[in-house]
């Protein structure tokens, strides 16, 4: 091939004169085509690549939502195992209960209706310390302050060798009478009976204003009980001996 520029001779297949780089049309369309069609197999081969990276790909995260999915079902029967167990668990305490109140509260009507209530009482604490619903019972507020009483009682018995702290913290819960509204009124002036020695024991062995008394008295309305730390901080307030 003659370049129409410069004269030289070169190879027809080179696309451009060798020696002062005119472009030769045919030989230079023809080397495009090949770089295009060299292009095209790149991409095609490209893509089968991604094709089967895609599969691949696909197949990893089929298997880890495989295992999820397992994960997760043994996760939600795990859960229902352990409902179903604490379920007919509770129910085996609920029928355990059940069958207990029956025996034990007609036990404890037996000792409330023959006035035996020291051995009411006695059964009630056991039953509670054995984890049994005695707040089910229907004289259970009874039992619970003739409780306060035999405490203080039993405090007064022991007397000048006893703590004097002690003895305040029993008897001035028996001020709770008051504000217990779930008492008959024979229940009401039997309690206010048993107590009365003990109140006169209590203003008489420690002297409170009556500010005084009505602050404590306001505790055992709003909470029912006075916390022993608060008759603590009273009698070192006081600085009486404890």
């Amino acid at each position: 091939m003659s370049c129409h520029t410069c004269g030289a001779e070169f190879d027809a297949t080179m696309p451009n004169c060798p020696y002062c780089g005119t472009m030769y049309l045919p030989a230079a369309e023809t080397a495009y085509m090949n770089k295009l069609e060299g292009i095209r197999g790149d991409l095609a081969g490209l893509g089968a690549l991604r094709k089967k990276e895609t599969r691949a790909h696909a197949g990893r995260l089929s298997k880890k939502l495989l295992i999820a999915a397992a994960i997760l079902l043994l996760a939600v029967a795990a859960v229902l195992v352990v409902r179903l167990i604490r379920e007919r668990k509770e129910a085996a305490l609920e029928q355990a209960e059940y069958l207990w109140q029956r025996e034990g509260f007609a036990r404890m009507d037996e000792y409330y209706d023959a006035g035996a209530y020291e051995e009411l009482v006695a059964f009630y604490d056991q039953a509670a310390d054995e984890g049994h619903r005695v707040w089910q019972y229907r004289h259970w507020s009874f039992c619970e302050f003739y409780d306060l009483i035999l405490a203080a009682q039993s405090s007064l018995q022991v007397g000048e060798a006893g703590s004097r702290l002690y003895l305040f913290y029993d008897e001035i819960k028996l001020y709770r009478l008051e504000y217990m509204n779930d008492l008959s009124e024979e229940e009401r002036a039997l309690l206010d009976e048993l107590r009365q020695p003990l109140l006169r024991d209590f203003t008489e062995r420690f002297p409170l204003t009556e500010a005084e008394l009505d602050e404590f008295r306001r505790t055992l309305a709003r909470d029912g009980f006075v916390p022993i730390k608060t008759c603590k901080q009273f009698f070192t307030e006081r600085g009486w001996e404890e």
